[in-house]
């Protein structure tokens, strides 16, 4: 999975969703998203996940039946990948090469899906609580990649582990990026990332001290 965000929504803002899926190569569909301004049409966010069929029994990934291929033939939209694929590597993490771990992460019930496997957006969560939070207070998320290993399920004990690429030392335009590593605590990994950081837009709105008059009224 990959998103790309260009602008955070702003209070009061009215934003549209334009989604479709298409092919990705013989045994795999690409969903793709779109996250519009509705006044401007400026595009705020993109997203792109690649999904493949896994069979129930063996837990492996398994190819595409025909039936199921044309099936799905009719809902398939022939269109340019929204964004590219990340071909950068992104490195195996351990003990002596993640700069930050943060262990005793565990799913709760809340996060299980139907099939009872953790929601993969929880996985975005717990990558976060591998990061320094002077980063998370100065800086804002603008970019991230997931690659997905294995399930994850409520009896499950992870560990989240962080590396860093790129700091304010050596990158000129002060963006901070981190190779990213969720794994049990056996230490079988389950997800290995990438997110990129900006520094924060400052302002001068303080959002406690002074609430727009419409979120009073609707009160």
């Amino acid at each position: 999975m990959q998103v790309l965000t260009y602008r955070y929504p702003k209070w009061d803002d009215v934003v549209e969703v334009e989604t479709w899926v298409s092919t990705a190569g013989m045994n795999a569909v690409r969903f793709n998203w779109i996250m519009r301004d509705f006044k401007t049409n400026q595009v705020l966010n993109r997203a792109s996940s690649v999904s493949v069929l896994m069979n129930k029994l063996t837990r492996k990934l398994s190819k595409m039946p025909e039936e199921v291929r044309r099936e799905l033939e009719s809902y398939l939209v022939n269109s340019r990948i929204i964004i590219e694929d990340d071909d950068k590597k992104i490195p195996k993490l351990d003990d002596t090469t993640a700069d930050y771990i943060c262990t005793g992460l565990k799913p709760q019930w809340s996060d299980i899906d139907v099939n009872f496997h953790v929601n993969n957006a929880k996985y975005v969560t717990w990558i976060l609580e591998s990061i320094p939070e002077s980063i998370l207070m100065n800086y804002e998320l603008s970019s991230m990649t997931l690659k997905f290993k294995r399930e994850c399920k409520i009896d499950s004990k992870l560990q989240s582990l962080a590396e860093v690429c790129s700091d304010n030392n050596n990158n000129n335009n002060n963006n901070v990026e981190y190779n990213h590593m969720l794994r049990f605590e056996d230490g079988v990994e389950i997800l290995r990332g990438r997110t990129k950081w900006r520094p924060k837009f400052i302002n001068n709105f303080d959002f406690f001290n002074h609430v727009p008059e419409a979120s009073i009224k609707d009160l």
